[in-house]
């Protein structure tokens, strides 16, 4: 981390004047296979384009832009760096803008060269990476696949509405081969026809994976001895649940850039007494290192609590400005924010004899509640407390990512109820209550009668509008304590708790049906509907899951017997 800039630049610069044809740049970087070309006006880069800009080009079907100007399809935006900028400083550059390239200029603001994000990771020990961290805690969850058979211009599409680097090509998740931003470049400068070739002839193979119990340096190290900025993720089945990229390794580092903070924050204080020069130094490090584009915000105080620097980051997590609060006492940031004052004391209080204190905040923003997830810990200078580290980390995606995980974990995506996975559950939790208490209780399976000819004489879509109904009937009939769940295509069960006798459940089951008989609104077609259903008690008709289920069952299949005879619900006690 202590190295400059030139102590890894390649001498090396591709560049090109604006008029250059966009179809000449892409033959060059397909030649000398590079990722990026610098366009330049008397040395000086004015615009870059990248293997990102190509796919971007394809992606919005802009089948022309090869016969363009460089000009007309560049990128403006240059970030450029210095040959004397450490190597830190840079990767907080590049994670800060969200690109891969930086250009290397002189004191003139002539181009030297380009700085890679590879170049950076190649330069950076894999023990910066926590031994403890897996690819799991690394991995991006919402991976982007193509199908086979998927045109490779709708791919390219994909790419750029996402801006990725990859994307997987699978078959029921079952990754085949990938298709990378190089490789887009490649199809482009051949001419290839995007709309009439499919993703299963062009992919890259084999794919190469990781498995997200793994260290996340092997990971890296994997990248660096393939040549590749991309690993496919998968289960002990062989299928795709994530990627890691090396941007996610860069956010791999993010605990050992915040435990430099603390170490540099201690340094700042120990320095205090130096001189003006020396003080500045220090100052202009800790400000690199505070401003990197870690996901943590962070704010630094004095031992009184005020705040002395709040970051870019936590400015946009806490939604203020450093100038608000730059000079205030921090007890100002989490004001109003569900934080009890006294609270706050007593975790200073703690802070002061060495501990740590961790507390979730909220605030609000477009009525959208962003939950903070904080860590408040002291700054030592011996045994001196020189001042107070607060880390914040806006956790709101990752929480409604585990909610939505859980959704759909354990409830039905279509009717909103219970799935097959959490009535299990809840039917193993409700025997082990029932055989504690001594309590009976009752199972109820319901059937749809002739659910298929629905589908096949409506459609799929009326098929799904009843099933919604009867749920929408049943949910709303049953007590809170009760659970209902659709168990497959057109079945549902009931758990009926502290259901005493056979009659009580007979009961509930003929208020079902009475509920369930009213005929139903398909998009314009009205239809009445019959029902079967099977009754099985505890303990009477099994002390466990598998036979209360059998005799549930066998109960349900003679009610759809009689069905078929007397054209009406039936319910039949096992």
């Amino acid at each position: 981390m202590k190295k400059r800039i030139k102590d890894i630049l390649q001498p090396e610069l591709f560049a090109v004047p604006p008029d250059t044809p966009a179809s000449l740049v892409m033959d060059i970087m397909r030649e000398k296979n590079i990722s990026c070309i610098v366009i330049t006006e008397d040395d000086k880069p004015i615009g870059i384009f990248t293997e990102r800009d190509i796919v971007r080009c394809i992606g919005r079907s802009d089948p022309d832009f090869a016969a363009c100007t460089i000009a007309l399809v560049m990128t403006r935006d240059v970030h450029s760096i210095t040959p004397e900028t450490m190597l830190y400083e840079a990767f907080s550059v590049l994670t800060e803008n969200h690109i891969r390239h930086l250009v290397v200029v002189g004191p003139d603001q002539k181009a030297l060269g380009v700085i890679t994000q590879s170049d950076l990771l190649d330069h950076f020990e894999y023990d910066y990476l926590e031994k403890g961290c897996t690819v799991g805690q690394i991995m991006n969850k919402g991976i982007v696949t193509a199908d086979p058979y998927d045109a490779v211009s709708r791919a390219a599409k994909a790419m750029a509405d996402g801006a990725l680097s990859f994307l997987i090509v699978c078959r029921q998740l079952q990754p085949l081969g990938v298709i990378t931003e190089r490789d887009m470049a490649r199809f482009a400068a051949e001419g290839m026809d995007l709309e009439s070739t499919v993703t299963q002839d062009v992919m890259s193979t084999p794919v190469q994976t990781a498995f997200a119990d793994q260290p996340a340096f092997k990971a890296a190290e994997k990248m660096h001895e393939y040549d590749i900025r991309h690993l496919v993720v998968v289960n002990g089945a062989g299928k795709a649940i994530g990627v890691v990229t090396q941007t996610d390794l860069v956010r791999g580092l993010e605990h050992t850039f915040i435990e430099t903070l603390r170490i540099v924050a201690r340094e700042q204080a120990d320095e205090l007494a130096k001189t003006r020069l020396q003080l500045a130094e220090k100052t202009l490090c800790l400000d690199a290192i505070l401003n990197s584009a870690i996901n943590a915000g962070i704010a630094i105080t004095d031992p009184e609590l005020r705040v002395s620097h709040l970051t870019h980051s936590a400015e946009f997590i806490l939604g203020i400005t450093a100038d608000e609060v730059v000079g205030k006492d921090i007890r100002t940031l989490v004001e109003h924010r569900n934080i009890p004052y006294g609270r706050l004391e007593q975790a200073v209080d703690r802070i002061k004899t060495g501990d740590t204190y961790t507390f979730t905040m909220q605030r609000r923003e477009n009525n959208l509640a962003r939950i903070i997830q904080a860590t408040l810990s002291g700054i030592f200078d011996h045994d001196t407390l020189a001042g107070f580290l607060l880390i914040l980390d806006d956790v709101t995606e990752k929480r409604i990512t585990e909610e939505t995980m859980h959704r759909l974990a354990y409830y039905d995506a279509l009717t909103g109820l219970a799935n097959r996975s959490m009535f299990s559950d809840k039917l193993k939790s409700e025997l082990a209550r029932s055989r504690r208490n001594d309590t009976p209780f009752a199972l109820l399976l319901i059937d749809v009668d002739n659910f298929r000819s629905v589908n096949t004489t409506l459609s799929h879509q009326a098929g799904d509008r009843l099933l919604r109904e009867i749920a929408r009937r049943i949910d709303g009939l049953l007590r809170e304590s009760d659970t209902v769940a659709r168990l497959g295509s057109d079945e549902f069960c009931i758990i009926l708790v502290s259901t005493g006798t056979t009659g009580d459940a007979l009961t509930v089951a003929n208020k079902i049906v009475k509920q369930l008989s009213p005929a139903y609104d398909l998009n314009g077609t009205t239809l009445a509907v019959n029902f079967s259903l099977g009754v099985a008690m505890y303990p009477m008709h099994g002390e466990d899951e598998e036979t209360l289920l059998r005799n549930a069952g066998m109960a349900i299949n003679q009610a759809k017997s009689e069905g078929k005879t007397n054209r009406e619900s039936n319910i039949v006690v096992a």
